[in-house]
C-alpha cells in the first residue's frame, strides 16, 4: 500500500487516531507555551553563534567540537537573515 493509499485510508473513528492528534495538539501547545522566555542569551546561544557566523563569513578559527551543530545553526542564520543583530551580539 502507497502512502497516499495510507493515508486515504486513515480513519478518524478509531480511538488511536484521536490518541495521536490529542498527543500531537499537547505536544505543540507545551513546545509553543512560553517560548518568549528565557530573555537573555543561554549558554549555547553566547558561545555557538559566533562560531557559526565565522563559518559564514569563511573566517578561519578552531574548535574542538565537531560541526554539524554549527553547521545547523549556521543555516538557520542564514534563511532567516538576521546578520545585523547577530553581528552586532559580539
Amino acid at each position: 500500500m502507497g502512502v497516499i493509499q495510507h493515508l486515504k485510508s486513515w480513519s478518524w473513528g478509531n480511538s488511536s487516531s484521536w490518541g495521536l492528534a490529542l498527543l500531537w495538539g499537547l505536544n505543540l501547545a507545551l513546545r509553543l507555551w512560553r517560548i518568549d522566555l528565557p530573555a537573555a542569551l543561554v549558554f549555547d546561544e553566547a558561545h555557538y553563534v559566533p562560531f557559526a557566523v565565522d563559518y559564514l563569513q569563511h573566517q578561519p578559527f578552531f574548535d574542538l567540537h565537531p560541526p554539524l551543530g554549527k553547521y545547523l545553526i549556521a543555516l538557520s542564520i542564514h534563511l532567516s537573515a538576521i546578520w545585523g543583530p547577530v553581528l552586532t551580539r559580539r
